[in-house]
């Protein structure tokens, strides 16, 4: 009895956050999602690939699948499991399961490899067996206003082994700009990691209160979801596949990308978080790093990537350029560390370019200085005080009318 009290309580709080709460803030669109459901018809499961502007991506996806019928297992960060949300969505598995992704771009393990080759064979086996699976191509949220798929090499994994499974491209669009997204600066912005927890629930209770809960600022939020046509290039190589899933997400917001899209607080306050966003930059001569630690570098990479020497210069971006995902930077860093000791603490997210992997491996000085960058092209919303106070007008307009024609 105790069990099933509890199961019930869980699932009551995830349908009052997801239903009730959620459309409070975002007034959410889906386009697409009847060929979606006429792609499920048919079998198996579908494989949904998102861009990723915020922490309330994996939310809102899933709960719009979920509100058309279409259960879903969502890959999630590690270290996103130590919040109480995630904890409270893996009670209830029945509509959204969660799958645990090895953060292999911020810490090294040996186990890193295993993991995701398990999370890889457990999702073909789900998708085959008729289970949805949702993840982020890019792997993390978004720095700039345009999407990138660095490297990532979860797609082509997939593919290799399961290339006729049928695909579905996600974009979302409005996230960029709120709060939860890399838009916002650091001190002003929302996520839900453990740490930041209790300081959301606050911030959230009183936007509730402030706004009486109904007049609350709405951020319009687009899901876009286009079934995957025959010129995905399900054979391609890992650039060509991320390239083209790039390109979907980017298209039509042109050279400054996606528009930031800015939503106050409180419907009678048209203040506006501060909003600039940083690439990381790192400056060093290479003029000081010995022939030997060059060439030591370069023909690492060159082993490792099964590139030509020839093709890895400087200025060439790990990730980008080289095409390598996170195991693949993590195992040049293991290769050289045995000559290089000075490499042993670092993560791939440490690293930006040969030229930066080479001035590290000679201990030269390096200065870093990111690139503050600000947004061509910003949509604010307005504050919605005059509508509300029309509203009030015509209500008491109308209620006094009832007396006056007495």
């Amino acid at each position: 009895m105790f069990a099933f009290l509890k199961l019930w309580t869980h699932r009551l709080f995830f349908r009052l956050y997801h239903y009730t709460l959620l459309p409070l803030r975002y007034r959410v669109k889906a386009e697409g999602i009847e060929q979606v459901k006429e792609l499920q018809k048919q079998g198996e499961g579908i494989l949904f690939l998102s861009n990723h502007p915020s922490h309330l991506d994996p939310i809102l996806v899933g709960t719009t699948l979920v509100w058309y019928g279409l259960p879903v297992c969502i890959w999630s960060m590690d270290f996103v499991y130590k919040n109480p949300y995630t904890r409270l969505v893996a009670r209830n598995n029945d509509d959204i399961r969660t799958l645990k992704v090895p953060n292999a771009h911020e810490h090294r393990s040996y186990k890193n490899a295993y993991k995701i080759r398990h999370l890889v064979q457990r999702s073909i086996r789900g998708l085959k067996a008729g289970e949805n699976v949702l993840f982020f191509p890019a792997g993390y949220q978004k720095f700039t206003p345009r999407d990138e798929i660095n490297g990532k090499s979860a797609v082509e994994r997939i593919l290799k082994s399961y290339p006729e499974v049928k695909i579905v491209l996600v974009k979302i669009h409005g996230m960029w700009g709120s709060r939860f997204s890399k838009a916002v600066s650091r001190t002003e912005r929302s996520n839900l990691k453990s740490s930041g927890w209790m300081q959301f629930m606050i911030k959230l209770c009183k936007i509730l209160l402030l706004n009486g809960i109904f007049f609350i600022p709405k951020r319009n939020v687009t899901i876009e979801f286009v079934p995957a046509k025959e010129s995905f290039p399900r054979v391609g190589t890992r650039q060509e596949i991320n390239q083209y899933i790039e390109n979907f997400y980017n298209r039509g917001y042109g050279a400054e990308g996606e528009p930031l899209q800015r939503v106050p607080d409180f419907f009678w306050k048209p203040k506006y978080s501060s909003s600039e966003y940083n690439k990381k930059n790192y400056t060093f001569d290479l003029t000081l790093v010995s022939p030997q630690v060059k060439k030591d570098v370069v023909d690492t990479i060159a082993a490792l990537s099964h590139l030509s020497p020839d093709r890895i210069t400087h200025n060439l971006l790990l990730d980008r350029d080289l095409s390598l995902d996170s195991l693949e930077i993590a195992n040049v860093l293991a290769h050289l560390e045995k000559k290089y000791p000075q490499l042993k603490k670092l993560a791939p997210t440490n690293l930006t370019t040969v030229g930066h992997l080479m001035a590290l491996c000679a201990a030269i000085p390096i200065e870093y200085t990111p690139i503050r960058g600000h947004f061509a092209v910003v949509q604010d919303v307005d504050v919605p005080l005059n509508k509300v106070k029309s509203s009030v007008v015509s209500v008491l307009t109308s209620f006094l009318s009832l007396f006056s024609s007495h």
